[in-house]
Order: C-alpha cells, then sequence, then structure tokens
C-alpha cells in the first residue's frame, strides 16, 4: 500500500508521457554538443636548483604552507622533495628524553622556547609542549613567570 498513487495510476502516467514527450527536441534537431570532458593536469615538476633552492629556504627556517605557496606546489610535494634529498623535516624530528633534559636546563637558565627549539632543530610549539608535559613553568612573553 505504501505505493505512490501516480505508479498504478494510468492517467498520471500518460500525462507525464506527454509533458516528457513535448519537452524533447524533435527528430530533425541538431545534435546535443557535450562539453568535453577536462585533461588531468600534470604536477608541477620541481628538480635540480629549484629544489636546491626549496631546500636552502626550508633550512633558512620556512615552513612547509610557505614553501608550498612560494613554489606553487602542494606541502605533500614540499615535503617529498625533502625526503628525496634526505633533508628530516622538522616536525618529524624525535626529542630524546636526553635533549628534553636540556631543553628545560636551557630554557630555565632564560633562553627563549625559539632558540632553544633552533638548538634542538625543531619548533617552539614542540619544545613548549614537552616542557610543559615535564611541568616547566612558562614565562610570559616579557620573560616572566606566569601569576
Amino acid at each position: 500500500m505504501g505505493d505512490k498513487q501516480t505508479d498504478w495510476n494510468t492517467k498520471a502516467q500518460l500525462q507525464a508521457l506527454r509533458h516528457l514527450a513535448a519537452t524533447l527536441p524533435g527528430p530533425d534537431a541538431a545534435p546535443v554538443q557535450r562539453e568535453s570532458t577536462p585533461v588531468p593536469r600534470t604536477a608541477k615538476q620541481i628538480k635540480g636548483d629549484q629544489a636546491q633552492k626549496l631546500i636552502a629556504t626550508y633550512e633558512g627556517g620556512a615552513d612547509l604552507a610557505e614553501l608550498s605557496s612560494q613554489f606553487g606546489v602542494s606541502k605533500q610535494t614540499v615535503t617529498s622533495i625533502l625526503k628525496r634529498y634526505d633533508i628530516t623535516p622538522r616536525w618529524s624530528r624525535r626529542i630524546t628524553e636526553e635533549e628534553i633534559d636540556e631543553a628545560a636546563r636551557l630554557y630555565e637558565q632564560g633562553l627563549s622556547l625559539a632558540r632553544v627549539g633552533q638548538r634542538f632543530n625543531t619548533t617552539d610549539d614542540t619544545i613548549r609542549r614537552h616542557l610543559l608535559k615535564r611541568g616547566v613553568e612558562m614565562r610570559d612573553t616579557h620573560g616572566r613567570k606566569r601569576q
């Protein structure tokens, strides 16, 4: 009983068929021109001098998003170029327990998170996260202990 009324109503079916026939082109109408399917784009290739420039910019401190925008490629492409040239990405480098101990000591001596991060070839956010896990008290932007 869940059938729609138009499924078994021949009068409604006939009316729908007449409407469809009126909207279709006649047999003498020109064939419909279909849009061509777009050809997939080829990914931009970065090799040689351009790859060396990308690596130098990365080692100068640029992050993946900056490199991606500057060279017109995706972040994944930047990462694969770094891997191809055996460059360890800053975000994937693991920090050892001894390095965290040293980072805590340097931070408590007054070095900024950014300077400590540079020393261990990682980001200030990574250093901050590890130090917070260790219970190290963070300073504000002026070097004062937080209240």
